[in-house]
């Protein structure tokens, strides 16, 4: 009997945060129907999901100054409370995913204290930040328009209105399956897993951008592996409600009363996606120094009971894929194969891809099924033609 084929417009690849806020976008335009478009995921909680925060931080705490992320957390907040809205009502609960709440960065010495001062008193700070987007509160710097998205619940639940849908199909895809899938391709149609597609859109982070012998489109891509840990525990003591930073961030959880998140380290080139003792080590360290300000005054039992906590902490970990640059992979890929289906990507998001991923799929939403432009500084073809159209010609003869 002949496999019955599903047909569909755009096939994403991958539902991390990058193909879960696309989806988002796709249905805010009235994509919501099998035929309009299909997400394949392997359905674990992914690498780079695994070992975010959720914090969304406009600021950049070295220079005083808003970071280049800062236009869009504005339009990733109104973006995430849209999204809670509609996955409450469709799937009938009360789940909350966005918490914005001030984050508090405590000051280390009186020079900072001073310094931050004296950057505070400017009629503008540097890149047009005014001053009164910035409060002082003793000991520390308040930065409103922060806060903080649950962003392995949001992941999930947006699964479910997807598989709701008929739109989502758990499977494990390798880079080669995908690429026998573009060079079987006729008169710009592709299958792969029963289902036949008229577009491919990549938002699979490191599963395909740094796998051995990718030779997808994005394969010469420049990446770089971002490991990082993230250590969770229970503590019904801790004093604060804000995040709070000094070179980690604490972030405790509304949907899990007493716990707190703190993280994440920053690992260049890691061998493994699994928590290692150097992060373990120095997420510990980073949390005690911390708690030493924060525990000042309190009575030694209290002590005591951070200590325990620290001990049965449960530690996280995983890969970020980042792009040299800093800047994200965002566009159509160039595609020497004339009878493939147009091949679009969202990666390299980096440590910052919370904030950025509302904005980023709402700008290649609108490029693909509106031909809207991508600003350069995102689009594919920054990249020199020598980094990253080889692969495809060497698949393209391998046969």
């Amino acid at each position: 009997m002949k496999q019955h084929l599903l047909h569909t417009r755009l096939l994403i690849i991958g539902q991390g945060i990058a193909g879960s806020m696309l989806a988002y976008a796709l249905w805010r335009r009235g994509l919501t129907r099998p035929e309009d478009f299909m997400v394949i995921d392997a359905g674990d909680t992914h690498a780079a999901t695994r070992v975010s925060t959720g914090v969304i931080n406009p600021f950049g705490f070295a220079r005083l100054n808003y970071s280049a992320v800062a236009p869009e957390v504005g339009a990733a907040w109104e973006h995430y409370n849209r999204l809670e809205r509609m996955l409450q009502h469709h799937l009938g609960t009360h789940t909350r995913y966005a918490f914005a709440h001030p984050l508090l960065r405590l000051f280390t010495s009186p020079m900072e204290a001073g310094r931050w001062q004296e950057r505070y008193r400017l009629p503008v700070l540097p890149h047009g930040s005014r001053r009164h987007n910035i409060c002082l509160t003793q000991g520390g710097g308040v930065v409103p328009n922060s806060g903080w998205i649950e962003a392995a619940r949001l992941v999930r639940d947006i699964r479910r209105l997807l598989q709701q849908r008929q739109q989502y199909i758990h499977a494990d895809i390798p880079a080669s399956t995908l690429m026998t899938s573009l060079r079987q391709a006729s008169g710009n149609i592709a299958e792969l897993h029963s289902i036949r597609y008229s577009a491919l859109i990549l938002c699979s982070g490191v599963q395909h951008a740094l796998a051995t012998g990718n030779s997808l489109p994005d394969a010469r891509l420049p990446y770089y592996p971002v490991g990082g840990e993230v250590m969770s525990l229970y503590l019904p003591a801790w004093p604060v409600e804000l995040a709070v930073s000094r070179g980690i961030t604490i972030q405790p959880s509304r949907t899990h009363s007493g716990w707190i998140r703190v993280g994440a380290t920053y690992q260049r080139t890691p061998d493994t996606d699994l928590p290692n003792a150097e992060g373990i080590a120095w997420l510990r360290n980073q949390f005690d120094q911390l708690c030493i300000r924060m525990r000042s005054g309190m009575p030694d039992s209290t002590g005591r009971m951070y200590q325990q906590a620290v001990a049965s902490a449960v530690f996280t970990s995983g890969i970020r894929p980042a792009a040299i640059d800093r800047q994200p992979y965002l566009g159509q890929m160039r595609q020497p194969l004339p009878q493939c289906p147009p091949v679009y990507i969202m990666n390299g998001l980096g440590s910052r891809g919370i904030a950025r991923a509302p904005v980023l799929a709402e700008t290649l939403a609108n490029h693909i099924l509106q031909k809207a432009p991508i600003p350069p500084a995102w689009q594919v073809q920054r990249v020199p033609l020598d980094q990253s159209s080889q692969t495809w010609e060497c698949s393209a003869s391998a046969d």
